[in-house]
């Protein structure tokens, strides 16, 4: 080929079949993403949900379930469950990229923080509630007391 001479494969100028479309930085479009549910933070994510729920429901389905504790507990389960649902729907769909200007670890780290502040608030009278009601938890010794047992001395530890 001759010095002067441009290359027929090759255009001198980005035509419309050949130019790459255009983009805005920091904005990318919304797509699920099903692998995230193979990653680590997605398995503890749906986890978080699942035990949510489950301990929702066995304070639900418990006699106590008309105490203060038990409401508390449940709506600590029930504002989790959402929260984190919400949270796995924004990072399947990718929206957390939408928005790049929002502080994304502070606000996940926050949120999961006060959650767990809530776990403990919500918990420990709910263990303590049980072992009024006779109902051990948490590994505290439980005397019978009823008349249908021979053996008065004994403790039972669950």
């Amino acid at each position: 080929m001759e010095p002067g001479m441009a290359d027929p494969g090759f255009p001198t100028s980005p035509t419309a079949a050949n130019a790459a479309p255009p983009s805005m930085p920091g904005l990318p479009g919304i797509r699920f993403d099903p692998i995230y549910f193979r990653s680590i933070p997605g398995i503890l994510k749906c986890v978080q949900m699942v035990l949510n729920l489950v301990g929702y429901i066995c304070v639900m389905c418990s006699v106590q379930s008309d105490a203060y504790t038990a409401s508390w507990f449940s709506f600590v389960s029930m504002t989790g469950f959402w929260v984190t649902g919400i949270l796995l729907v924004l990072y399947l769909m990718h929206v957390l990229e939408k928005f790049h200007m929002v502080p994304w670890v502070l606000l996940v780290s926050t949120l999961t923080s006060q959650h767990d502040a809530r776990r403990v608030t919500s918990s420990s009278p709910l263990c303590v509630l049980q072992v009024d009601y006779g109902n051990p938890l948490c590994g505290i010794p439980v005397v019978p007391t009823s008349a249908d047992h021979e053996d008065h001395d004994a403790v039972v530890w669950l």
